[in-house]
């Protein structure tokens, strides 16, 4: 069997549904510095533990154990506490694993009885898991992950059912056209979270270029995807420009609204702007650390009246460690 047949197959046997009502909301205001000002090129572009929501595929990359941490600071609410930690292992650029935990917190919140009475502060915590695989055929990436969720609300616990049957996944692609050019294919499926909520599916397919120089070393890289959530579509793009070698500017334009058969799909994916630095140490010739920054503008109700509003964005610093 060729490894188009299997991808064929892959895609023929991931089940998709378009009802959703939202939970883990939290997850989409980004996964690391780097991915999250890189959001409109990802699925090409994406490795590490990131990967497990952005594009699975990318678990198979050049380093062999990778760390990611990031800490996000949320600008609506000032107590609202969000950070991410992720691994991942990869086996000579064939076979990769990876998992992640993502933590969004909310303290502080008066309680009071069906007499309006206070009874207290309380806390609002939500954990996401995720966990999945990836391997390659010649010039074929393919994986997969799984979405857990927990959710303490004011002492209310819940939880993602284990059965499999619930299919929380993310199905990931990625393939090189040339040495410069690929594309990759995202599906993530409408996932039950918890009993009867629901977390938007969605189909993507992006292209990504790199240009080396004669040194092979990437100077700069270009993205772009499509996505089609519920019954609309959105264009996104991304770059990263890497005049030093350590340095890396990146930015990107997410969820321009291309088509839809619904007035409410603005409610789905708000457009927005985001932009981020990277620099990175060299340990020596196998040990990457790298320190990122990116922070995240959404765009409505113009950009012009975002620019002026503080709470419109989100900024995220983090940390990702990479044994060569």
């Amino acid at each position: 069997m060729g490894k188009y047949s299997i991808t064929i197959i892959l895609l023929l046997s991931f089940s998709f549904s378009q009802t959703t009502s939202g939970v883990a909301s939290f997850l989409k205001r980004g996964f690391s510095p780097k991915w999250s000002s890189l959001e409109g090129s990802s699925i090409t572009f994406v490795d590490g533990s990131p990967s497990l929501l952005l594009n699975p595929s990318g678990l198979v990359n050049s380093s062999k154990i990778g760390f990611n941490g990031s800490y996000v600071k949320e600008k609506v609410f000032d107590d609202v506490n969000f950070q991410q930690l992720g691994m991942h292992f990869s086996n000579l650029q064939s076979f990769g694993i990876g998992v992640c935990i993502s933590q969004a917190r909310v303290g502080g919140i008066d309680q009071y009885d069906e007499n309006a009475n206070y009874i207290g502060k309380g806390m609002f915590n939500e954990w996401v898991a995720l966990v999945g695989m990836a391997f390659s055929i010649t010039d074929l990436d393919i994986g997969i992950s799984n979405i857990y969720y927990h959710v303490d609300n004011l002492g209310l616990v819940n939880n993602s059912d284990l059965e499999l049957n619930k299919g929380r996944m993310v199905l990931g692609m990625r393939y090189d056209i040339t040495k410069n050019l690929n594309v990759g294919v995202v599906i993530k499926n409408n996932a039950e979270l918890l009993p009867g909520e629901y977390m938007e599916g969605a189909k993507k397919l992006g292209i990504g270029y790199s240009y080396h120089n004669n040194l092979e070393r990437n100077l700069f890289n270009l993205g772009g995807s499509y996505s089609k959530i519920k019954n609309s579509g959105f264009l996104s793009f991304g770059f990263e420009l890497i005049p030093l070698k350590n340095l890396s500017i990146r930015g990107s334009y997410c969820n321009l609204e291309v088509h839809s058969e619904r007035e409410v799909s603005s409610q789905i994916s708000n457009q927005n702007v985001s932009f981020g630095l990277g620099y990175t140490f060299y340990l020596n010739e196998k040990t990457w650390v790298e320190i990122s920054y990116a922070t995240k503008l959404n765009t409505y109700p113009s950009i012009m009246e975002a620019l002026a509003d503080p709470l419109s964005k989100n900024d995220m610093v983090g940390i990702s460690i990479s044994l060569h």
